[in-house]
């Protein structure tokens, strides 16, 4: 099964990233978020995937797409809401 999670870093994308690896241990699991990182999770370290990453993998399939990048904390108020509305739908 192949998963692409996008927002992976924010506590949406990383508790689905626990569910999957604890209930689907031999998914193949790509992250993407605003930043390159990488984080462990129990004996796993995962790669994290910075937007750019988005364009070299536009031609691949997924099983199951997760969307959770949207702005949160400082980035989610210093819009007007409908500012905030038009940046998430992008």
């Amino acid at each position: 099964m192949k998963i692409l999670i996008y927002g992976s870093t924010g506590w949406i994308g990383r508790a689905t990233l626990k569910y999957l690896a604890e209930n689907f241990p031999t998914s193949d699991i790509t992250l993407v978020s605003s930043a390159k990182k990488s984080f462990k999770y129990k004996d796993k370290t995962y790669q994290v995937f910075d937007n750019s990453y988005l364009n070299s993998i536009k031609d691949r399939e997924y099983d199951y797409f997760f969307n959770y990048a949207f702005p949160t904390g400082y980035n989610a108020v210093k819009y007007s809401e409908e500012d905030f509305i038009s940046i998430t739908n992008r």
